[in-house]
């Protein structure tokens, strides 16, 4: 790889950027290394990891592979051959499909408000599941 670098022209965009993520609690560089592979963002090209502050983990990436972090583009063999749009359509049906898992998860005033949230970011249709909103009596 080091050696395949000396051969290739610098590109326009060179330099380093940081993407700060959200998470829920820290975890252990490697832990949180592995996390990443399971979501198929190659782990090598992350520079650096550090948590400035709480809630939030820093990536020193390189900028050229920020586009990479697309979160639409579904890195699995099976649909390399698709066309960006049935990718894409099956990217938002997986998507569903995890919402549609936590919320199953959730309980009672909690599944509603967290269905409302995603309902109010256009993820899910009110008409299409209305078992997870309540309906005002009059």
């Amino acid at each position: 790889m080091a050696a395949a670098r000396t051969f290739s022209v610098r590109s326009a965009n060179h330099g380093y950027k940081f993407l700060y993520l959200p998470l829920r609690r820290r975890l252990p560089i490697g832990q949180l290394r592995s996390r990443l592979r399971q979501l198929s963002i190659n782990t090598r090209r992350v520079l650096s990891i550090h948590y400035p502050d709480r809630h939030l983990v820093a990536l020193l990436i390189y900028n050229d592979y920020e586009a990479e972090f697309y979160p639409l583009d579904l890195r699995n063999l099976d649909y390399s051959d698709w066309d960006e749009a049935n990718r894409t359509s099956v990217a938002h049906g997986l998507f569903l499909c995890c919402i549609l898992h936590v919320l199953d998860y959730l309980k009672g005033s909690v599944k509603r408000a967290v269905a409302k949230f995603f309902a109010n970011k256009g993820y899910i249709d009110r008409n299409e599941l209305p078992e997870f909103f309540s309906i005002k009596k009059a």
